[in-house]
């Protein structure tokens, strides 16, 4: 197991602590798709103990966002393009429902920080892929809190945690400026600013449905390294 940039918890509640800390990690695609963790090493960077931190490779098999194969053998899933195109079907279902809903419940404060959050992921695509990323997931999140649906927002974060480690490759080697500014969004939020439940429906499906293209690139990328997707840019 590498080191990453994970940083030693301060006390309070490790179990949760250790568990945000990890999963982040996964949504943040700190680590890459087959890589293997240890309880010891995960443990030795986040400064805790073994336990809360075994808790957390438990809770994180459950969710499918880890595999443990064996006791000590715990990786980060290979995700198929069968799987990536179910995690993109839940999303276009369920972030759907979620916009549908935000359009009749958002209030003028949330939709200004949506449209401060798109200003500045398009500043980001320009030179930052990881912030404009990280701004992407924001406008999703914040999206769906605007939606106040916090069971769809906790199975669609689940899903970023499973697709974050190949989403990164992704995002640094085949992802293009305009692609990363996420155009839709501008859609999506025209749909709120008028209340339109349906067009911000079909505005938020049309931005997910686009990476049609990513399904494409993991066949590709899988029959080049025969599914290694250890790079040296993620070093």
């Amino acid at each position: 197991m590498r080191k990453t940039s994970l940083k030693p918890l301060k006390s309070g509640n490790l179990s949760e602590q250790v568990y945000d800390a990890v999963r982040n990690a996964l949504v943040e695609g700190m680590y890459v798709p087959g890589e293997k963790l240890t309880v010891a090493g995960l443990a030795l960077e986040l400064g805790v103990s073994i336990t809360p931190v075994r808790e957390t490779i438990f809770r994180l098999v459950s969710e499918r966002a880890l595999e443990m194969k064996a006791a000590t053998a715990i990786h980060v899933p290979e995700l198929t393009p069968d799987q990536f195109r179910e995690i993109q079907r839940i999303g276009i279902l369920l972030e759907g429902e979620a916009a549908e809903a935000a359009a009749k419940k958002i209030t003028p404060q949330q939709l200004k920080s949506l449209e401060d959050t798109q200003e500045q992921l398009v500043e980001a695509a320009r030179g930052n892929r990881m912030r404009a990323a990280r701004l992407n997931r924001r406008f999703h999140g914040n999206l769906m809190a605007a939606a106040d649906m916090p069971l769809v927002q906790a199975t669609v974060e689940n899903m970023w945690a499973l697709k974050g480690p190949i989403l990164r490759i992704y995002q640094l080697e085949a992802v293009g400026k305009a692609a990363m500014a996420q155009p839709y969004h501008y859609d999506v939020l025209d749909s709120l600013r008028n209340g339109d439940g349906a067009k911000a429906r079909e505005a938020i499906q049309r931005d997910i449905a686009g990476c049609n293209d990513m399904i494409v690139w993991i066949k590709e990328r899988q029959k080049q390294t025969g599914g290694n997707f250890q790079v040296r840019k993620l070093a």
